[in-house]
Order: structure tokens, then C-alpha cells, then sequence
């Protein structure tokens, strides 16, 4: 791992001895979505960045040409509504240097999603290899996929974030990934990806990112579509009982005391992801 710079030696000591692990786990669905390459960047608007990255030029180039409400991507500069997540596709064809970088690594077909919060923006980026050409248009039409992807990788990034708030820069080189999918049948591993993150779901409440297990979150979801209590039981073959205990550990969990204000904090969370309410995977 790149040494970040100025950091303090404490931050630094816990980087080098954890770093490795805790993003190897933070991008370990990607292997299911056939995704070869892939960047995190945030950027707060003071000029302090974060970048996690297959290639280290790339972060130095977005952060410097990303400035207030603005995100670059390909040569052409956007503007980011606050808090919506954006998605742009790469050209056909690289149109600038960085581009050249990653095609000359065979990554290419890249997939930007952006947001703007009121701090900082944050931007992700998907990419294929040379001969994905299919992959691109996949994610296009189904964003759902690489936003559940990002509502998972943010919650198991969360320690990294925090721990270099204060850090005036820093960047984390990835080797290319390289996840080899059969383009003619992706389903088997999308069902993969789907078993994967029904292990892995994170609400975010003024508790922070809480972890649910898969039947509170499908008790959850059918509840804020308007389902009852003998609604859920019957789809989901328990009892009304069961239902409610799983609604009031939820409730617990999120600081609630109302079902309401938790159907409230799920909606919420589905907007933070950009997720269609009648296209969660659940």
C-alpha cells in the first residue's frame, strides 16, 4: 500500500495493518457482477481526498477536476444535484490520458455514479475489461445492481471514512481485478451477488449504519409498501407474531418507537441509494 501522505503516524500504523483486509472485504461482491476494474473517490470541497483505485493517477486527476457541485467524467464536466446519485457512461473511445492509462491496463467500459452531499462528493466507478463491450449496457439498464453494491460498500468502508476525516489526502492502489463472467448467462451469478447481500444489509439511522438480517429487511420492505402484519406472514410463511417481533427489533435497532418513523427512515435510506422501492432485491 502507497503511503498516504501527511497522515499521522497513529492513522498510519492502523492503515498498514488493516488497509489490505478491510477493502479486499469492502469490494468482495464485485467478483460476482464481473467487474475488472474499480475507484471510490470522496472529495470534500477544503480539497481533501479519498481514493481507493486501480490506477493512482486517476485519483489525483478526478480530485483536481472535480470542484463544487461538479464531478469530470470522460471531458465533460456535470452538475451534481445534491444528494441524488447520478449515473454517465465512459465514451467509446479513450479522450485523455487517464483513459489511455486504463485502456493500456485492459479496463475499459467504465460506469460513473456520483453524488454530492453538502461536504463532499463521492463518485464510483465500474469498468469492464477491453473485450466487455455488452457490460456497460447491462449495468445501464438494471443501476439497481451497482447501487445495491454501493449500499453495502459503503457501511464496511465506514471505519476507513472516518478514520481519515481529518487527513489531507490519501489513495489506496488496487491491482486489476479481473472477474471473468459468462456474458451470455449472468444470472447464476447475480443470484450469487443477490444471496450475498441478503447476509450483508445495513440501515443507516442516527445510530449510524445498522446491521439487519434478511427477514427484518423483507419484513421491512413489504411493510413500507403497504402490507400488514398477516400480509407479510402469509408471503413470507410465519406467523403475524413473528412479523412483529422482527418489526420491533428493527424498531429497537434504529432508535424508533413508532413503525411509521422506521417506514420513514427506510424510504429515506432507499433515496440516499438512489434505489427504486419496487426494485429492491429482497
Amino acid at each position: 500500500m502507497q503511503k498516504m501522505s501527511e497522515i499521522n503516524y497513529t492513522a498510519y500504523l492502523f492503515l498498514t495493518a488493516k488497509f489490505d483486509t478491510i477493502i479486499q472485504s469492502c469490494i468482495q461482491p464485485l467478483k460476482f457482477l464481473g467487474i475488472s476494474g474499480f475507484s471510490y473517490m470522496m472529495i470534500h470541497k477544503d480539497g481533501r481526498y479519498f481514493g481507493i483505485n486501480n490506477s493512482l493517477e486517476y485519483c489525483s486527476y478526478y480530485a483536481q477536476n472535480a470542484t463544487n457541485n461538479r464531478s469530470y467524467i470522460g471531458d465533460q464536466s456535470i452538475i451534481i444535484p445534491e444528494n441524488k446519485l447520478i449515473t454517465s457512461s465512459w465514451p467509446h473511445k479513450p479522450l485523455n490520458e487517464i483513459h489511455k492509462a486504463y485502456h493500456s491496463r485492459n479496463l475499459w467500459h467504465g460506469i460513473d455514479i456520483c453524488r454530492q452531499t453538502e461536504n463532499f462528493l463521492e463518485a464510483w466507478t465500474f469498468m469492464g475489461t477491453l473485450n466487455d463491450k455488452d457490460l456497460m449496457g447491462h449495468y445501464l439498464k438494471n443501476p439497481s445492481l451497482l447501487q445495491e453494491f454501493i449500499s453495502f460498500f459503503l457501511p464496511a468502508l465506514r471505519n476507513v471514512i472516518g478514520l481519515v476525516e481529518e487527513v489531507p489526502f490519501g489513495q489506496y492502489s488496487l491491482p486489476p481485478l479481473f472477474h471473468p463472467i459468462v456474458k451470455t448467462n449472468m444470472q447464476p451469478k447475480i443470484e450469487e451477488f443477490i444471496n450475498f447481500l441478503r447476509t450483508h444489509r445495513h440501515l443507516y439511522s442516527s445510530k449510524g449504519f445498522v446491521k439487519t438480517s434478511d427477514r427484518e429487511f423483507q419484513c421491512l420492505h413489504l411493510l413500507a409498501i403497504g402490507s400488514s402484519f398477516k400480509d407479510i406472514a402469509r408471503k413470507l410463511s410465519i406467523s403475524p407474531r413473528t412479523v412483529e417481533g422482527y418489526i420491533n427489533s428493527l424498531k429497537f435497532k434504529m432508535g424508533c418507537s413508532r413503525k411509521e418513523k422506521l417506514i420513514t427512515l427506510y424510504l429515506d435510506h432507499l433515496d440516499w441509494y438512489g434505489l427504486d422501492i419496487n426494485k429492491v432485491i429482497f
